[in-house]
């Protein structure tokens, strides 16, 4: 509280005033353990990049699997690992975080959304074979994928 002007304070009773010592940048640089510093990362196929955390687009799959136009021997955790990875990498080329249009370009490139051909459906059973359980399958069906909607923008 204030006090009154009639009230006469000792020089000793005043509170102290703020002051701080000059601060030297250097010394208070941030350690962030995960930053990517030092070593290159690994370029060319197969190695991928770097892009957010694909739980968001796992979550984001949850909403469309209801709307999947699956045929029989197509396995739902091959689609969402493939689907998730393809739109992943979009996102990723854009720098930024997957949406549900990620998500939904390619899951229409394939026709898991309705209207499929004779043609996406036998090259999606190729593609999507196994992709949940296979790394290096999972990759090149992603290069694959992103070249073909890439040629198709």
């Amino acid at each position: 509280m204030s006090q009154p002007d009639m009230v006469e304070l000792n020089q000793a009773e005043r509170a102290p005033r703020y002051w701080a010592e000059p601060v030297n940048p250097v010394e208070v640089a941030l350690e962030r353990p995960a930053e990517l510093t030092g070593r290159r990362l690994l370029q060319g196929q197969l190695n991928g990049r770097p892009g957010p955390d694909q739980g968001y687009a796992l979550s984001l799959f949850t909403h469309l699997a209801n709307q999947l136009q699956a045929v029989p021997g197509e396995q739902l955790g091959d689609i969402q690992a493939g689907v998730v990875a393809c739109a992943m990498a979009l996102a990723s080329r854009l720098g930024r975080a997957p949406v549900q249009a990620d998500l939904r370009l390619v899951l229409e490139h394939f026709g898991y959304l309705g209207g499929a051909t004779s043609e996406q459906i036998q090259i999606r059973r190729d593609r999507f074979r196994g992709v949940s359980h296979d790394y290096q399958a999972l990759r090149r069906m992603v290069a694959l994928t992103e070249m073909e909607i890439n040629l198709q923008e």
